[in-house]
């Protein structure tokens, strides 16, 4: 249960967390009341502890009172990027339609492109333009690119990044 200190800051914390950087973090508060929070991790299957800590510091640097906190789970998944940052919502075949790349935040936008697909199936018009979908050319390089540019953008996050 995330302590009683902290529900105060909720609000904030979940208002500023996704918009401190160019690597996204995510909070969420859960019905239970507890804190989950995370963000870039290594490309591989079991990440270790390392990403948690680093979710931790974030929280630390937001509320400095946080550093008492211990995680009770750590989870691990990847995010489906895409190029634009956009979710795509593609033509597969004739009738058979997809949303693809929701960039971490499909709790939110995988409500909209539900909506989009139902509308499709039904035989409506979609909200949102249905594309088809687009192979990302540098494919084979995912991981290496994924590792250098999340160290990149961490840089330069700490290069703009509040002194405090």
């Amino acid at each position: 249960m995330t302590p009683p200190v902290f529900v105060s800051m909720i609000g904030i914390l979940l208002t500023i967390a996704p918009c401190t950087g160019r690597l996204l973090w995510y909070s969420r508060l859960t019905r239970d009341g507890r804190l989950v929070m995370g963000g870039q991790g290594p490309y591989r299957e079991d990440p270790g502890l390392k990403p948690a800590q680093s979710a931790l510091k974030k929280l630390e640097s937001l509320f400095p009172e946080a550093d008492s906190l211990t995680p009770g789970y750590i989870p691990a998944g990847r995010v489906a990027m895409t190029v634009d940052h956009y979710p795509q919502l593609c033509a597969l075949d004739r009738g058979v339609f997809a949303g693809l790349g929701f960039n971490g935040s499909g709790v939110t936008t995988g409500k909209i492109i539900g909506k989009c697909l139902a509308d499709l199936a039904k035989g409506e018009p979609s909200l949102r333009p249905v594309t088809q979908p687009k192979p990302f050319k540098m494919h084979g390089f995912g991981r290496i690119a994924i590792t250098a540019f999340s160290a990149l953008y961490a840089c330069l996050d700490k290069r703009v990044a509040p002194q405090g």
